[in-house]
């Protein structure tokens, strides 16, 4: 890695995609899965270098594009980032980690540079676009109109960064969460923080729908009287907000029953919930490297279950970003300010600019902010916010549903993850037998190969049981007679089985596609990575989340892990003796 790291080279070179391979398939890799996620980070980061070196880099004309292509790119970059800090135990790795860090930390400070500039010259007058709005737009622009349409939760994470998002975004995503867009968008919408990047700005911007200042109880208030909200709700059931001392109740477990009522009651339309796990670990957090899925956040799991069973759409939505913990310089500022912003009382230090206009609450509508990560104003802690750097300004947006609920959301539409080709660095490289392409696809690609060659039938790509060859000319002959009884259809018929899907029959799968899911497993010895499933189903990558956690429903009886997903390698697993144990096929020898 370190001469791939020092060099030129406009590819990742195929013996470091290789030695990585080879370790992320080795039997201890999951025992280790911090450690598997470092390999799997240096080889996204090593793909954004070398696509850099091309020339590949997102469009940023203008403020625009700059904040779009942060969002594409720059959030999962800046993921990679903050894991490859953490190094390695081993020497050797460690510093090849460091050294990769290093190239990206440079490549960030150059983008940063330009985005602080380009932040300085945007109209701060009405700036919102179809896809490009401010913080305070997202009430009327998002949350109102679908609410209109189905009851809503607005999840509102204060501090979560793009980077968050993308692992939040991934997490919800293999939950069988679905992301929708409006049909008449061109694209995601990116969210642009208000000025200075600070709770009490531009949380309060975000939930009274107006650019202002304030706290918990100004929030609240103006999200009650929000008329865009209002004129989605009913009469008696107004817009409500909910801060972190109503979510949980002393000594007892999961969400409030206050919280929890309304969020199953239908008639009220639109919930707001703020959830304040990222901007406390920023503050607390240095010595605890956190995993930022909803299992690791718990009000954010409990209101999703919640909303999972009333079928609640939900908005996830943040504030403003942040910048870790890096090496900062401590700077003393005699007039003041916060951890990431001063009032302007004389000229931008070459790290910093000048930021003016109706979207800067400050005095005299104008503040200096460092566009550098390597600049802080206060006291040292895991993270800051408060300047111009496009890690808290650029916010991310994302609207989920259930698949069950989406047909009834008439104008928006399902999108799959927005992820760089260079993050997908391993993709399809293990498709199953019955579908894959000649080669490998590490790009996730498969459209060069489907032109090439015309994609077989379904019947032509079945995968034959274990221990069959499959007939060379079977379909040249008449259908043969049925198969003996598989463990399968022993399965099937087993009472459990039934009971399972009857208990899930919300999300429960068609008989086809649970039999087309345990065959595919099966022929590749209970495991497949997620691109090389839904390849095998014929499915989006983006619905294979909504599929497997269906599947999980049935098969994981009382919570043992008969099908479980390795989050860091995307993989899906079928242990066959569990659920030969749990649905009492014990004896099936095949």
């Amino acid at each position: 890695m370190l001469t791939f790291v020092e060099g030129e080279a406009r590819e990742l070179p195929d013996t470091l995609r290789n030695a990585a391979d080879r370790v992320l398939d080795h039997a201890l890799a999951a025992g280790e899965p911090r450690r598997a996620d470092g390999v799997e980070m240096a080889l996204r980061l090593s793909g954004w270098l070398a696509a850099r070196r091309r020339g590949d880099a997102a469009d940023g004309r203008g403020f625009g594009g700059a904040a779009r292509g942060y969002a594409r790119e720059g959030g999962f970059v800046d993921r990679a980032r903050a894991r490859l800090w953490d190094g390695d135990p081993s020497p050797v790795v460690a510093e090849a980690y460091a050294a990769l860090a290093q190239r990206a930390d440079e490549a960030r400070e150059q983008e940063n540079r330009a985005f602080g500039g380009l932040l300085a010259g945007w109209p701060g007058a009405d700036p919102h676009e179809r896809s490009l709005l401010g913080v305070e737009a997202v009430l009327d622009r998002c949350v109102a109109p679908l609410a209109r349409a189905h009851p809503v939760l607005l999840l509102v994470v204060d501090a979560m960064s793009m980077a968050v998002f993308c692992e939040l975004e991934h997490d919800l995503t293999w939950r069988g969460w679905v992301e929708l867009v409006a049909e008449d968008a061109p694209e995601r919408p990116v969210v642009v923080a208000a000025l200075p990047t600070v709770t009490e700005v531009s949380r309060t911007s975000l939930l009274c729908g107006a650019v202002a200042a304030g706290n918990a109880s100004k929030e609240k208030d103006g999200f009650a009287r929000h008329d865009g909200l209002r004129s989605a709700c009913a009469p008696g059931a107004p817009p409500v907000l909910f801060h972190k001392g109503d979510l949980r109740e002393a000594g007892a477990a999961g969400v409030s029953p206050r919280v929890a009522e309304a969020v199953a009651d239908p008639e009220h339309r639109v919930v707001g919930v703020v959830i304040n796990a990222v901007d406390d670990h920023l503050a607390k957090g240095d010595q605890v490297p956190v995993p930022w899925t909803a299992r690791y956040i718990g009000p954010l799991d409990d209101l999703l279950e919640a909303c999972r069973s009333s079928g609640r759409v939900v908005v996830l939505a943040s504030d403003h970003g942040h910048v870790l913990e890096r090496g900062t310089t401590l700077r003393d500022v005699a007039e003041g300010g916060a951890e990431r912003w001063r009032p302007a009382g004389g000229p931008p230090a070459d790290d910093e600019v000048l930021l003016h206009g109706p979207r800067v609450v400050a005095e005299g509508g104008r503040l200096l902010a460092p566009w550098s990560e390597r600049v802080r104003f206060g006291m040292k802690k895991k993270g800051y916010h408060g300047g111009a750097s496009p890690q808290e300004v650029v916010l991310p947006l994302g609207v989920f549903a259930l698949p069950e609920t989406t047909a009834q959301l008439a104008g928006w539409r399902e999108v799959g993850p927005e992820e760089p080709v260079w993050w997908r660095w391993r993709g399809g490289a293990d498709a199953a037998p019955a579908s894959a392409p000649s080669g490998p696809n590490r790009g996730g690609d498969v459209a060069s190969a489907e032109a090439a060659e015309p994609r077989p039938s379904a019947a032509a790509r079945r995968v034959p049981p274990r221990g069959e060859t499959g007939d060379l000319f079977a379909a040249l002959e008449p259908e043969a007679p049925r198969a003996a009884e598989t463990w399968i259809d022993r399965l099937f018929s087993t009472d459990l089985f039934a009971e399972q899907r009857k208990q899930a029959a919300r999300t429960t799968l068609p008989e086809e596609r649970i039999r087309a899911m345990l065959s595919a497993l099966d022929a590749r010895g209970g495991k497949l990575t997620g691109p090389a499933l839904a390849e095998s189903l014929g499915v989006p990558l983006f619905r294979l989340g909504g599929i497997v956690s269906a599947l999980r429903r049935v098969l994981n009886v009382d919570g043992y892990a008969v099908l479980s997903v390795d989050e860091t390698s995307e993989t899906i697993e079928l242990n066959r003796d569990l659920l030969a144990t749990q649905f009492g096929l014990a004896g099936d020898d095949e």
